[in-house]
């Protein structure tokens, strides 16, 4: 089963209106249909803050500052996401 590494939208469907008022997929005009699966599963990652500045902490032996710890955590829920990507895949 092939799927692409975002897992597809997670909310499939999104429509726009065409130019004689008819429903079209929002896809047809360049719209995005939304989120991911990925974005769904990174957004619901159980990672938060604290955790991501304790392994930044680990990984470079000091705290992070605010920036670095968003980063790292957006790190995490990337790594988080991509493994329920591909574990359904399997």
């Amino acid at each position: 089963m092939a799927i692409d590494k975002t897992g597809g939208p997670a909310f499939p469907g999104a429509i726009a209106v065409g130019p004689h008022g008819e429903p079209v997929p929002a896809a047809f005009h360049g719209v995005a249909e939304g989120m991911t699966l990925r974005d769904y599963f990174a957004t619901h990652a159980p990672i938060d803050l604290a955790w991501a500045n304790d392994i930044f902490y680990k990984r470079n032996g000091r705290n992070a500052g605010w920036r670095e710890t968003l980063e790292m955590l957006a790190e995490l829920r990337g790594a988080y996401a991509d493994l329920m990507v591909k574990e359904r895949t399997q």
